[in-house]
């Protein structure tokens, strides 16, 4: 029998970098680009007859790890934008792009959380019914845990998650005025078209959360919960994987894995430094 064997490589496969991928230029001339799949496909019937904490973690693990890789994807291309519309002498734009990258980055660092506190309800759950094959997996990731849960940037991602992302908790929200200059402008853009209005106020205000911690200035701060939400999302992925391959090994070791050619459509198919996340929908047309 074959074992798998984990394999992710985050940066090229769901938040690459410039050159790590062949469609970042090499098939500009073609309508299509042909890509590798591994399918395997579970009956009902297998996924009821294994244990259910394992049946129960491999469902929430699975849909943690596909709204991870999307928010990655979007914060790709919303970085590409952010990033071209720096030369672009506007301050509107600008706001835009900028607004756009942050928001999908804090509602992505929720999910993280949400990753880390199913491990905690993992590790509760096996307490009271210890399993072994449980208990090995969360020995193995323990560390890597410890470590994203001891960062600062950890602490901020938890008060946008609580306060300001999958919550809006408005005398939270309130108390960050106290932090705003007299001098100091927060705009919104109103379209007559709402798709493309910008209430960018708020985002705006909620950056003097990053003013908490004092030994830190604010872009400095911003940068390293960039660089955290990044490397949490390669280990979350990496955690997400090996977990996967242990599943399979551990209930399916016998199973088929079906290998597929797909041509992905060059529409459908995104350049890791130059597909952008649109700021603006053009009403005008509908093609």
């Amino acid at each position: 029998m074959t074992k798998l064997v984990a394999v992710t490589d985050l940066k090229s496969v769901a938040f690459g970098r410039a050159g790590s991928s062949p469609a970042a230029g090499t098939n500009a001339g073609r309508i299509s680009m042909e890509e590798q799949l591994y399918q395997l496909d579970f009956s009902g019937k297998e996924l009821r007859d294994i244990p259910r904490i394992h049946a129960g973690f491999m469902t929430a693990s699975c849909l943690a790890a596909s709204e991870i890789t999307i928010f990655l994807r979007l914060l790709l291309m919303a970085t590409n934008s952010n990033r071209f519309s720096s030369n672009i002498a506007n301050d509107a734009i600008s706001a835009y792009a900028f607004t756009q990258a942050l928001v999908i980055e804090r509602s992505l660092s929720g999910k993280l959380l949400e990753y880390i506190y199913m491990i905690d309800q993992l590790q509760n759950e096996n307490k009271k019914r210890p399993d072994a094959t449980i208990t090995q997996f969360l020995e193995n990731i323990g560390d890597r845990i410890t470590q994203i849960k001891s960062d600062q940037s950890y602490r901020l991602a938890d008060w946008y998650r609580d306060h300001a992302s999958h919550h809006y908790i408005v005398n939270k929200i309130s108390n960050l005025v106290s932090y705003v200059d007299d001098q100091e402008v927060y705009t919104i853009y109103l379209h007559e078209k709402e798709g493309n209005s910008g209430y960018f106020l708020g985002e705006h205000l909620l950056l003097h959360k990053l003013s908490d911690d004092k030994d830190d200035n604010n872009v400095d701060r911003l940068t390293k919960f960039q660089d955290w939400v990044l490397e949490c999302s390669q280990s979350i992925m990496k955690i997400h994987s090996e977990y996967s391959v242990l599943f399979i090994n551990t209930f399916f070791d016998e199973k088929n894995i079906k290998e597929l050619e797909v041509d992905i459509p060059n529409d459908l198919l995104g350049s890791l430094t130059n597909t952008k996340l649109p700021l603006f929908w053009n009403f005008n047309k509908a093609t």
